[in-house]
Formats: structure tokens, C-alpha cells, sequence
């Protein structure tokens, strides 16, 4: 067996991680050591279970379905914040105008600075929406007239 850490001793550790300059790696005292504890509230040492015992696999699976169910709802929230627009705060405007509006003026940055002629043209905004939408983003200030 060969390996770029060092040459490996019994214990499976190769001789330079175990002692140098990266500090020590943990083994265990006792064979004990290495079974799997359960520790209660309330209580100073923890129950062993026994390697390959239906309680730790029954406790392995309840703790992945837990990670699962927390990841997913972890993901739901991360998604719900990178897909929020500030048209979701405008009473008015659901989510089929507030995608019309998006897909047909690009951005909300454009939708700012749309005027009402080009807000009126896109698919599903009418007035009601229109007023809406102003109440939130004023119209855009004209361009001066030269004379």
C-alpha cells in the first residue's frame, strides 16, 4: 500500500499525520470507544447501540429524513428569495401580470421607467393595474422641450 501522507502504521493512520507538525489524530482508548452513543436530556452518559442494531439504523434514517425535510424546506426559501420582484408587494398585481409585465419590459428597472402608454400595451394591464403600478413607481419625469 502506498500513499503520499507517509507510511501507514497499524492503526490504518499514516506515520506523518499521526505525529508532526499538523498536531494528532483522535484514537480511541477503549474498543468502546467506537460504538455509537444516544444521549438523553438530562443524563451525563449516553445509551450504546450496538453496530448493525435495529435502533441505530432506525435512528440513522429518522436523522436523514429529518436533514431531508430541512434541506427542502431550506431550498423552498432560498428560491422564493431570489425569484421576489417588488412588483409582489403591489396590491393588484399577481403573478401572471407581474410575469407579463417582466417578460415584456425585460426588467424592473424598465417597468419603472415605462411610461403609461407602454405599461397600457402590455398584455393583461389596464387602467385598475396601471393606477396601481404608479401608486408604487411614479411616472418617469418627461424629458424637457427645447423652444
Amino acid at each position: 500500500m502506498s500513499t503520499t501522507l507517509g507510511s501507514p502504521t497499524p492503526s490504518g493512520v499514516p506515520q506523518r499525520l499521526r505525529r508532526g507538525k499538523r498536531g494528532r489524530v483522535a484514537e480511541p482508548k477503549r474498543p468502546d470507544d467506537l460504538v455509537d452513543r444516544v444521549y438523553l436530556p438530562g443524563q451525563k452518559n449516553g445509551i450504546p447501540l450496538r453496530p448493525n442494531s435495529a435502533a441505530l439504523f432506525f435512528l440513522a434514517r429518522a436523522r436523514d429524513e429529518a436533514h431531508r425535510f430541512s434541506n427542502r424546506a431550506r431550498e423552498r426559501l432560498g428560491k422564493a428569495r431570489r425569484f421576489r420582484s417588488d412588483l409582489d408587494d403591489i396590491p393588484g398585481i399577481g403573478p401572471v401580470t407581474r410575469r407579463s409585465l417582466l417578460k415584456t419590459l425585460g426588467s424592473l428597472d424598465a417597468v419603472r421607467r415605462a411610461t403609461d402608454e407602454a405599461l397600457l400595451a402590455v398584455p393583461g394591464v389596464n387602467q385598475k393595474i396601471l393606477r396601481a403600478l404608479r401608486t408604487y413607481f411614479p411616472a418617469p419625469a418627461a424629458p424637457p422641450t427645447e423652444r
